[in-house]
């Protein structure tokens, strides 16, 4: 499932990236990928299955998690991608309101990220 930059890329709200990036739930066995460029990300159960849409990628159906979701991941995993490409990618999401203060809270809560998201959102709005 593309997450992170890779789904910012998708929904047109960040900068093209070189690689991809994929999300797995914990427990799982990684797929074995000879492309360097591809990072995975492993999540919790409930954090993998929530915001999840079916949409076509490259011309093939997928998966990919929703702007509120994705947003939220960030956060979440700022430290690997940067918080620089975090808060662009919030700020982009509000600009073109892609999704809701509401949505993005609500995800944020189930990533456990919501005291973080909280004070970007107060400054943005």
């Amino acid at each position: 499932m593309l997450c992170l930059q890779t789904a910012l890329d998708h929904h047109g709200l960040g900068p093209r990236i070189s690689g991809f990036q994929i999300a797995r739930p914990r427990g799982v066995r990684p797929p074995s990928i000879d492309h360097a460029r591809v990072q995975v990300f492993t999540m919790g159960e409930a954090v993998y299955l929530a915001g999840v849409q079916e949409q076509v990628v490259s011309c093939t159906p997928g998966r990919v998690f929703s702007v509120a979701k994705t947003v939220a991941d960030c956060f979440r995993h700022r430290g690997r991608i940067g918080l620089d490409t975090t808060v662009d990618g919030l700020r982009e999401v509000i600009r073109t309101q892609r999704a809701t203060t509401l949505e993005i809270m609500y995800r944020a809560q189930v990533d456990r990220v919501d005291s973080v998201i909280g004070p970007y959102l107060r400054v943005l709005i």
